[in-house]
C-alpha cells in the first residue's frame, strides 16, 4: 500500500508466511547462498522507496533488518499492469531503516472506516488482522479417537491419537 508520505509499505496486515520465508533466506545465506528478497509494486503513486510495514507486522520489519544484517539483498520494481502483460517500469529504492510509525498510525486511524475490503459473501468489511485463519485454534479430540501407545527400541513411550 502506498501512504501519503509516498512510500510503499508491505505487508499491510500480519504476514507470518512472509517472514518465515524471509527467516528461511536468512538462514540460506548464512550456509554460503545468494539471496533476494524482490518486492514486485502495482501501485503508480508510488513517489518514495518500498520499507517493511513496521506498523501492520513489526515482526516482518524485523526480520527484515536482520536477513539484511546477515547478506540478504532486497530489491524492488515498479510494474505496470495491462491485458497485454506486466511491464517493468523502473526499480525502486529499499529503506529497510527504522522510521516513525505515528504518522502511519494517523493515517490508519483516519482512513479505517474505507480501507479494508468486502467479503463477497457477508457483504462484511474486513480490516487490517490478524485475520481468523491466524489464530491458532486449540484441537479437540473426538470421541471416536483413541490414543495408542507404541514403544520405540529405546522403551521411549510415543503416543498418537487415531481417527
Amino acid at each position: 500500500m502506498v501512504y501519503p508520505d509516498g512510500h510503499g509499505y508491505f505487508p499491510d496486515s500480519v504476514s507470518t508466511r512472509a517472514s518465515r520465508h524471509v527467516k528461511e533466506l536468512e538462514a540460506l545465506v548464512k550456509d554460503g547462498k545468494q539471496c533476494t528478497v524482490m518486492f514486485v509494486v502495482q501501485r503508480e503513486d508510488l513517489r518514495g522507496k518500498v520499507r517493511p510495514s513496521a506498523f501492520h507486522d513489526p515482526k516482518f520489519a524485523e526480520a527484515c533488518r536482520q536477513a539484511a544484517s546477515v547478506g540478504v539483498r532486497f530489491r524492488a520494481l515498479l510494474v505496470s499492469c495491462s491485458l497485454a502483460g506486466l511491464t517493468v517500469e523502473r526499480e525502486v529504492a529499499v529503506d529497510l531503516a527504522e522510521y516513525d510509525l505515528r504518522p502511519i498510525a494517523g493515517w490508519v486511524a483516519e482512513n479505517r472506516d474505507a480501507t479494508g475490503w468486502i467479503r463477497s459473501a457477508s457483504q462484511r468489511r474486513v480490516a487490517n488482522g490478524p485475520f481468523p485463519h491466524e489464530v491458532a485454534k486449540p484441537r479437540r479430540r473426538s470421541k471416536d479417537c483413541f490414543p495408542m501407545a507404541l514403544k520405540e527400541q529405546a522403551e521411549q513411550e510415543i503416543c498418537f491419537d487415531l481417527c
